[in-house]
C-alpha cells in the first residue's frame, strides 16, 4: 500500500473536467452574455441590485455562472462595498466557486421542490449572513418546484429581508408561474454563437499545450449547438483519445458523428439521380455504426445548408461552415431549386419520426432516398394532363423518353419546375393570328398548347373540343363531351380572356355540346352499360374530376357479378 500522504496527493490531483476548470470567474469573462454582464455590472455601479433575478435560457450559457459572479460581486471581502470586480482570491470568493460558502446557498430545485423545502429556506433566510454583507440562495432549475413550494415562496419573495438575496435558473421559464415572474428581474440568455465558441475552444487547448485544426473547431462548434458546457465536454472527450493534434477525422471517430463529406456525397448524388450510389453510400454510413436516425439528422442539416445556401448566398453567417466546404455546399446547391430544398427538408423531417419507431427504420430510409432522388419519375397528375392537352399524351413525349443511358439530371429540380409551369402568365403566352375558321381548325393545337400555358384546366378542357364557327370574333365551340361542355361553359369568360390574348383581338366565347344518341361508342366487349347509367356516374364529383383531368370519357359501365 502507498503511503498515506501519496494517496493524498493523488487524491487532491483529480482530474477535473475543463467545463469546471475554465469556468468564467468575473463578468466580462462570461462568453455570449454582454449585454447581460453589463446591466449587472451598472446595477452594482448605481446601487440598484434587486432582491430577485430570474435567469431564463438554454443549457450551457451561463446561468448559474453568472449567478456565482453576482454573488461574489455581493460578498467579496476585499473591499467595503459590493463590486464590479471581484478579487476571486479572498476567503468568500474562493468558497463561492467551490459551492462551500455558508453564505451563499445553492440549490438543486429539481431535488429539493417540495413545500417543506421552501418552508425551511424561510427559516434560515431570518437569519443574518454569517461573514458576507449578503445571505444568497441560487436555486437552479427552479420550474422544477410544485405548485404548493412555488406558492410558500411567494411571500418571502415578495417582502424578502434586506440582507436575503435570490438568484433563480430555469432552462424552461414558461412553467414558471407569472407571480414569482413578477417579483424577479428576468434576464435571457442568448445561446452563445459559433464563433465564441471556437474561440473558447482554442484558447482552452492552447492552455492544455494541445493543437488543433480550424474545421476541428468549426466542426465542435457546430455540434454544441450554442452551448458553451456542451463544447467543453465534447473537447474532453476527443482529449480523451489522447491526441496531441486534433483533426476534423479524430472529432468524427470520437463521437460517432456521421461523416460530412459522405453526407455531402450522398447529397449531391440525390441531385445527379444516381440511385444505386446514393444506396452505397447509405450502406457505407450505417456499417460504420450510424443508425438510420442519425443519417436522417444529418441529411436534414445537409439540405438546410443546401436551402439557406440557394436563398442567401453561401457567404452568410447561417450557416457554420469552412470555407472549403461553403465552396463545395455552393456548387451541390446549384443541382436543386429551392422548392425542391424545402420539399427535400420537410420529407426528411417527417419521415424521421416513421424511422424512430421502426422495427425496420433501414428500408423507410432507402425509400425515402430513393424517393428523393427519383422524383422525376414519379409523374404527377398535373403535368400528366399538360401533357395530354398539349397533345403529347403518348410515350414519346413523356419525361422518360429519349434520356441516355447514365444521364444524370437534377431530378428535384425538374419535378418542381414542371408544376411551377403551370402557373405562369397571360403575357407569356405567344399569340397565334387567326384570321377565319380555317386558319383556327389548322393551328388549333398550337392555340390549345399556348392555353394550357396560362390555364393548364382549361387548355385540357379545349383538348376534347373543336371550333364549329369563328366569324366577327364570335368563337363557338363544340365540346365532345357532356362534362367537357359544362366545364368550359363554366370557364368562358376565362377563355374569352385567354382566346383574345393568344389570338390578338377581341372574342367573345359560345359552348354548344355534341349530340349523342343510343348507346356509347366503342362499347367493350361484355360491358353493361346504358345511357342513364352514364348520366348517373357521371353525376358523381370523382367520376367528373377523373373526366376532366384526363380528357377522358366514358364507353362503358361493368357491375360485379354479385351486384
Amino acid at each position: 500500500m502507498p503511503p498515506e500522504n501519496q494517496t493524498s496527493k493523488r487524491w487532491f490531483m483529480a482530474y477535473t473536467v475543463l467545463a469546471r476548470r475554465y469556468r468564467s470567474q468575473r463578468f466580462e469573462d462570461i462568453a455570449g452574455q454582454d449585454a447581460i454582464s453589463h446591466t449587472i455590472k451598472n446595477a452594482i455601479l448605481s446601487e440598484r441590485v434587486a432582491h430577485a433575478y430570474l435567469f431564463c435560457g438554454t443549457r450551457g450559457v451561463g446561468k448559474t455562472t453568472m449567478a456565482r459572479v453576482l454573488a461574489k460581486a455581493l460578498n467579496c471581502q476585499s473591499v467595503d462595498a459590493p463590486t464590479t470586480d471581484p478579487c476571486c482570491e479572498c476567503e468568500s470568493c474562493v468558497a463561492i466557486n467551490s459551492g462551500d460558502d455558508i453564505d451563499v446557498i445553492e440549490i438543486d430545485g429539481a431535488s429539493n421542490n417540495g413545500v417543506e423545502n421552501i418552508r425551511d429556506l424561510r427559516q434560515n433566510a431570518m437569519y443574518r449572513p454569517a461573514r458576507g454583507r449578503y445571505k444568497i440562495y441560487i436555486i437552479d432549475e427552479i420550474h422544477m418546484l410544485s405548485t404548493g413550494a412555488f406558492n410558500a415562496l411567494l411571500k418571502i419573495l415578495e417582502e424578502p429581508p434586506a440582507h436575503v438575496k435570490f438568484i433563480f435558473a430555469t432552462t424552461e421559464p414558461n412553467k414558471v408561474l407569472p407571480t414569482i415572474q413578477s417579483r424577479c428581474q428576468r434576464f435571457d440568455f442568448r445561446s452563445i454563437d459559433p464563433q465564441t465558441i471556437q474561440q473558447q475552444v482554442k484558447m482552452v487547448l492552447e492552455s492544455e499545450g494541445i493543437g488543433c485544426e480550424d474545421d476541428f473547431a468549426v466542426a465542435l462548434s457546430r455540434l454544441a449547438n450554442g452551448s458553451m458546457r456542451d463544447a467543453l465536454s465534447l473537447l474532453d472527450q476527443v482529449l480523451s483519445t489522447g491526441e496531441k493534434n486534433l483533426t476534423l477525422e479524430v472529432l468524427e471517430n470520437t463521437l460517432g458523428e456521421p461523416g460530412r463529406a459522405e453526407i455531402s456525397r450522398m447529397t449531391e448524388l440525390m441531385g445527379d439521380s444516381d440511385a444505386p450510389e446514393v444506396l452505397k453510400v447509405c450502406d457505407e454510413l450505417l456499417k460504420k455504426g450510424m443508425s438510420p436516425e442519425q443519417v436522417t439528422d444529418s441529411l436534414i442539416d445537409s439540405f438546410r445548408d443546401l436551402m439557406i445556401t440557394a436563398s442567401a448566398g453561401a457567404k452568410n453567417s447561417l450557416i457554420v461552415q469552412t470555407a472549403a466546404e461553403a465552396e463545395q455546399t455552393e456548387r451541390i446547391a446549384a443541382k436543386f431549386d429551392i422548392a425542391s430544398l424545402v420539399y427535400a427538408v420537410t420529407t426528411l423531417e417527417r419521415m424521421r419520426g416513421a424511422v424512430k419507431k421502426s422495427d425496420n427504420p433501414r428500408a423507410i430510409l432507402e425509400a425515402a432516398l430513393i424517393r428523393l432522388t427519383l422524383s422525376e419519375h414519379f409523374i404527377n397528375v398535373q403535368t400528366l394532363a399538360r401533357q395530354m392537352a398539349g397533345g403529347g399524351g403518348g410515350k414519346k413525349n413523356s419525361a422518360m423518353q429519349g434520356k441516355p443511358a447514365g444521364a444524370r439530371k437534377p431530378s428535384l429540380k425538374k419535378a418542381f419546375a414542371e408544376k411551377s409551369s403551370a402557373g405562369e402568365k397571360l403575357e407569356e403566352a405567344e399569340n397565334v393570328r387567326c384570321e377565319n375558321l380555317e386558319e383556327l381548325k389548322a393551328r388549333w393545337e398550337d392555340v390549345v398548347r399556348e392555353t394550357a400555358k396560362v390555364n393548364m384546366s382549361l387548355g385540357a378542357n379545349l383538348s376534347n373540343a373543336e371550333p364549329e364557327s369563328f366569324e366577327n370574333g364570335n368563337l363557338v365551340l363544340l365540346a365532345k363531351t357532356g362534362i367537357t361542355g359544362r366545364l368550359l361553359q363554366a370557364k368562358a369568360q376565362d377563355a374569352e380572356k385567354v382566346f383574345s390574348k393568344i389570338l390578338g383581338a377581341s372574342v367573345a366565347v359560345k359552348v354548344k355540346q355534341q349530340e349523342t344518341s343510343g348507346e356509347p361508342a366503342n362499347k367493350p366487349k361484355g360491358a353493361k352499360s346504358s345511357l342513364k347509367d352514364q348520366k348517373q356516374a357521371m353525376k358523381d364529383p370523382g367520376v367528373q374530376k377523373i373526366l376532366n383531368t384526363f380528357n377522358a370519357q366514358i364507353i362503358g359501365i361493368s357491375r360485379p357479378k354479385n351486384q
